[in-house]
């Protein structure tokens, strides 16, 4: 699907009660969602609800309405699901208490409190069951083994766990939103399960910390390292992309060119969410930066 058939489908639903984009929705995808349609959508939402983008108040409240469409009645039954659209919920929320957006209208779950609660509630295991399910899932990525450079990594299907991650990374900046004592409390106990956390290295990433970034390669992280199945070269990509799109600002290719310095393979698929390769997701995109990069990078590569 083009931007331009996401934009039509996008301004299709704005202004359309829930329960209409739901049934609306249901015509064109009568099989399921499809997840990369899903994401598309609120991505594009997220954009109009940015404050820095400058849009009237109406479309910010129109991107906010879509937004609880999307996160409560338009998304898959399955756990992994539940747990995206609530990561997301959390996100709209962060950008809806930022100065600038005190005249918006936000519905109730794109609160603080309401985006938390659902976040939380979306989860199918308590911070102790967490931490189980990541001793299975680290049991099973060492079964495994390590990849080899250039091959196909076969795709694994979303799980609930492998979109906790992005749960807890966008709970933080909604705390201090928060109004109610008991469900801050709830919040801070995953806050605390640190072996839930991101990697130093992932973690760099997502601030697009090129320091921290190149601090954590110096001490050792591995610049293959895929951590719940996204490699860090892939995870790059996507924060580079998106933080040109969301600033509307010329893109950057730091961390890209650091970790394909350092030998990160361009060619390795994620097994969760985009599935794909850093330079397939650069070409989808448009970041035509790390594109010259790879393609270079494929000119040296030994027969």
């Amino acid at each position: 699907m083009t931007d331009g058939d996401f934009k039509e489908r996008y301004e299709t639903l704005c202004g359309l009660p829930r329960a209409e984009i739901a049934a609306r929705v249901r015509e064109w995808f009568p099989e399921g969602i499809r997840v990369h349609w899903w994401w598309g959508m609120v991505e594009r939402a997220t954009a109009r609800v940015h404050p820095l983008r400058g849009l009237p108040l109406e479309e910010r409240a129109d991107g906010l309405a879509l937004g609880a469409a999307f996160v409560t009645v338009v998304r898959g039954d399955d756990e992994a699901s539940r747990v995206r659209a609530g990561r997301w919920a959390l996100r709209f929320a962060d950008l809806a208490a930022r100065p600038g957006q005190e005249d918006v209208t936000v519905p109730e779950e794109l609160t603080p409190d309401g985006a938390v609660r659902l976040a939380l509630d979306s989860l199918p295991w308590p911070p102790e069951g967490a931490l189980r399910e990541k001793t299975r899932w680290d049991a099973e990525a060492e079964e495994d083994g390590t990849h080899t450079p250039g091959e196909a990594v076969p795709p694994r299907s979303p799980t609930a766990y492998t979109e906790l991650p992005w749960t807890l990374a966008n709970l933080e900046p909604v705390l201090p939103h928060l109004t109610d004592p008991g469900l801050k409390a709830r919040a801070e106990t995953w806050l605390h399960l640190r072996p839930l956390r991101r990697s130093p290295a992932n973690a760099a990433v997502e601030k697009h910390d090129l320091r921290a970034l190149r601090a954590a390669l110096d001490a050792g992280a591995d610049v293959e390292e895929a951590q719940f199945g996204i490699p860090l070269l892939v995870h790059a990509v996507d924060v580079e992309s998106d933080g040109a799109t969301q600033r509307r600002t010329p893109v950057h290719v730091d961390m890209t060119a650091l970790l394909l310095a350092r030998g990160a393979d361009p060619t390795r698929r994620a097994t969760e969410g985009p599935r794909m390769s850093a330079e397939e997701l650069a070409e989808l995109t448009g970041h035509w930066l790390a594109t010259e990069l790879f393609r270079a990078w494929r000119c040296i590569q030994p027969p």
